[in-house]
């Protein structure tokens, strides 16, 4: 059911993901103050909606799309990189909630992640399906461990500040 309701909201969107990590590096992240990093990132508008997507590399792989969600409670992976990855399934679930309802999802580890050299803390992560509208959900789990964040939207970029 989030799945569904996540393909629907996200349905506009179009995606194209890193395969080759050589032919398609991740933009370097910029200092801009003290304390702070500056990402490039994806800003997608249609149909209305925005999206931004984030580089995000799993063990050492990448970079790939994470759509930057700041009203998810819980960052989660799509299924396709599930599979291109080999990841495997814990053996355990979480409970995601979403506009809709509820959804007990698998749960899967994941190696290493980061976003602009920054670690993210997760060590699993639940499976959902964004029919091709990004590799993953970066969401405020992971996006509360900065002392803020800020999206420029103009200049394409995300700002992170250290705690």
């Amino acid at each position: 059911m989030i799945a569904a309701v996540l393909a629907v909201a996200l349905s506009g969107c179009t995606m194209v993901e890193s395969v080759d990590p050589a032919a398609d590096p991740a933009p370097a992240p910029q200092q801009t103050r003290r304390g702070e990093t500056s990402i490039p990132v994806k800003v997608v508008t249609r149909g209305g909606g925005t999206v931004v997507k984030v580089p995000v590399r799993i063990g050492g792989r990448g970079p790939y799309e994470f759509i930057l969600d700041t009203g998810a409670s819980i960052s989660a992976l799509d299924k396709r990189l599930v599979a291109k990855l080999g990841l495997a399934e814990t053996g355990e679930t979480a409970q995601v909630t979403g506009v809709t309802g509820a959804a007990e999802l698998p749960l899967v580890s994941i190696p290493k992640w980061t976003l602009a050299g920054h670690t993210l803390h997760a060590d699993a992560l639940p499976v959902i399906d964004l029919a091709g509208s990004g590799s993953g959900l970066l969401g405020a789990d992971e996006l509360r461990r900065f002392g803020a964040i800020r999206i420029d939207f103009a200049g394409k970029r995300l700002v992170l500040r250290d705690r």
